[in-house]
């Protein structure tokens, strides 16, 4: 697989995401940030500070669902976000987990969204981006966390189809969702 490609096209995905959630066509003015809840407050309780996730580290959640698979352990990949790592195995493929504040699981405007299908995985509401960061043997399964926060695994196959790519992608999913919040 080429990694540069791979690292490439997330961070392209991640700058357009950020660039839209960042303008509204229907307000005008200069955009500024909107300050985070208990900013200026002196709090320096986790949710006010990081979010959703609190102190979950996507590196952590991702070992733990990668446990015995002859996967490396997981390394921060700041291409999928700032709360994201990825792991590989050589002749086999990569998975990446990407935990999201401030975006839901249909927040790519950037892909195709024919390809981007309803589901749920435990119960959880879910959608899977089907060849999201290359053509075929790449599957995305998006949880739900709250109303607008995500948790992403990412399985791109080094070959396979992208129906293959979807059930390693969801086996990973299934186990670190557990240890997801339920949001707010």
């Amino acid at each position: 697989m080429n990694r540069l490609k791979f690292c490439t096209t997330l961070v392209v995905l991640a700058a357009a995401c950020s660039m839209l959630a960042g303008c509204s066509p229907t307000t005008s003015g200069t955009p500024e940030p909107t300050p985070s809840p208990g900013a200026g407050s002196g709090s320096k309780s986790p949710t006010a500070t990081q979010g959703v996730f609190g102190d979950l580290k996507a590196c952590d959640l991702l070992d733990k669902g990668m446990e015995s698979r002859g996967f490396t352990p997981s390394k921060p990949d700041q291409a999928g976000g700032p709360n994201s790592c990825f792991s590989e195995k050589s002749g086999y493929g990569e998975v990446s987990l990407s935990l999201h504040s401030g975006l839901g699981i249909k927040d790519f405007p950037a892909l195709d969204q024919s390809k981007i299908f309803d589901g749920d995985l435990n119960g959880r509401p879910a959608a899977e981006i089907h060849d999201g960061v290359r053509a075929e043997g790449d599957c995305m399964i998006a949880m739900a966390v709250g109303e607008k926060n995500r948790a992403i695994v990412n399985g791109a196959l080094n070959t396979g189809t992208t129906a293959e790519a979807c059930d390693f992608a969801k086996s990973i999913a299934k186990k670190i969702e557990p240890s997801l919040p339920k949001g707010n």
